[in-house]
């Protein structure tokens, strides 16, 4: 009953930042052309240091053992998700059926689960986080990208999972872990105070992404407009990188971008960017 208080006390505590962050754009005291900027501090940085600073504990067993089972449980999470989401979809047709599919399979796990996680568990709690979204990384852009494609080029799966920063923090923290290495207080103190703004500043990014699919709808009609939204859904897409939906819809946007200029092209760019808007807010 305890852990339940504490978690809906967190869980208000997140939306409240979220609503912040909605009404800082929608005054004007933040601007959407800034959030970009704001999501590639929080994945570049934020969240590498926060993950890297979760393995600074002292080594145990019975943590391994657990990090061990998470690294499995993680795997059989998302392909359980996976066999539900096609049998349950199996007679369902339709050209956004891969994405709403996608959208099932993967959640917003990182930007999400790291905050609540880290209030209610602490580092060791943030440790088994790291090892779900390692999973999650590998799978989203293999099983994930291959879903939504129709198919998945070894190339383009290897490029995306270099660009994921989190993966390299967590092959740091696991080498500081496993090793016990000593880091002076010359780092430690850097990676604790940029840890502490991981939570603020994911909230604030997730309430202007709200405030900004508002905006997408609200303007939603010619193909005009269906441009700017897809511009819009890209780069929504980039920031979440670490572990979310929106940047491989963002990456199927591309390839009709140079589709001519046909009516066929823009329409299905719509069902794509209208897509990418519904598959990263469900909650």
């Amino acid at each position: 009953m305890e852990l339940a208080l504490i978690t809906a006390q967190q869980v208000v505590v997140l939306f409240l930042l979220i609503g912040t962050g909605m009404v800082a754009v929608k005054t004007g005291v933040l601007k959407l052309e800034n959030k970009q900027a704001l999501s590639n501090l929080l994945v570049y940085i934020i969240v590498p240091a926060m993950v890297v600073n979760s393995y600074r504990m002292e080594f145990s067993a019975q943590i391994l053992h657990n990090l061990l089972a998470a690294f499995g449980m993680s795997v059989l999470s998302v392909l359980l998700g996976t066999v539900i989401t096609l049998l349950l979809t199996a007679r369902k047709t339709g050209s956004r059926m891969p994405i709403f599919r996608f959208a099932c399979i993967f959640s917003n796990a990182a930007y999400m689960g790291f905050p609540l996680i880290s209030a209610l568990f602490g580092a060791e709690g943030l440790l088994y986080a790291s090892a779900y979204v390692t999973v999650f990384n590998i799978l989203l852009w293999t099983l994930g990208y291959g879903l939504v494609s129709g198919g998945s080029s070894v190339k383009e799966v290897a490029r995306s999972l270099v660009r994921t920063p989190v993966l390299y923090a967590i092959v740091v923290g696991l080498g500081i872990y496993l090793l016990q290495i000593p880091l002076p207080a010359l780092i430690t103190q850097p990676l604790e105070l940029l840890a502490g703004v991981n939570t603020p500043l994911s909230m604030l990014i997730t309430g202007m992404l709200i405030a900004a699919a508002q905006g997408v709808l609200h303007h939603h009609g010619d193909d005009q407009r269906t441009q700017r939204q897809g511009d819009d859904a890209e780069q929504g897409g980039q920031h979440h990188a670490s572990g979310g939906k929106v940047l491989i819809v963002a990456e199927l946007h591309r390839k009709y971008r140079g589709d001519g200029g046909s009516r066929a092209a823009f329409q299905q760019r719509d069902h794509l960017c209208s897509s990418a808007v519904e598959a990263q807010h469900p909650e």
